[in-house]
């Protein structure tokens, strides 16, 4: 196996992993904040996987909607055919995942843990103010916005 193959696969690995762990946690959260019987609020620590891990998926999809034009869909660039690049077919087809599954794991870190449940878990109710930011700062990068010159 190459070793650009052999790299690819490995950050897929590591990059899935990451999600996982992400969603892991904030689905934890959600249910715990519901009030699901047995369910035990996640550590500490947890929560600490889940805003760094959060962080680190929220730079992957900023990054990729920012190099996606403006008003293409990133799953249009991403299942576009690749004549000269075929091996980077796998890597943009796991951005897509990262980006849909940002954007559900944000979204209900939003409805549960800011308008549902906001008293419930302190630390999910941050994180989705948090999201919400870094949605806002994603749509100006996958739209192209740029925020006039207060100057000139």
């Amino acid at each position: 196996m190459p070793q650009s193959n052999t790299r690819l696969i490995v950050g897929a690995v590591v990059a899935s992993l990451f999600l996982a762990l992400y969603g892991y946690v904030l689905i934890e959260a959600i249910l715990y904040a519901q009030g699901v019987p047995n369910m035990a609020k996640p550590s500490d620590d947890a929560f600490y996987v889940m805003n760094i891990v959060g962080g680190l998926v929220s730079a992957v999809v900023v990054a990729e909607l920012a190099v996606t034009a403006a008003g293409d869909s990133p799953a249009g660039r991403i299942f576009a055919p690749a004549a000269a690049d075929s091996a980077a077919t796998g890597p943009r087809r796991l951005a897509l995942v990262y980006v849909f599954a940002w954007l559900a794991l944000g979204v209900a870190a939003l409805l549960f843990g800011l308008m549902e449940y906001k008293n419930e878990v302190k630390e999910l109710t941050e994180f989705a103010k948090t999201w919400l930011g870094l949605a806002i700062a994603a749509a100006y990068a996958y739209f192209g916005l740029r925020p006039a010159n207060p100057a000139g």
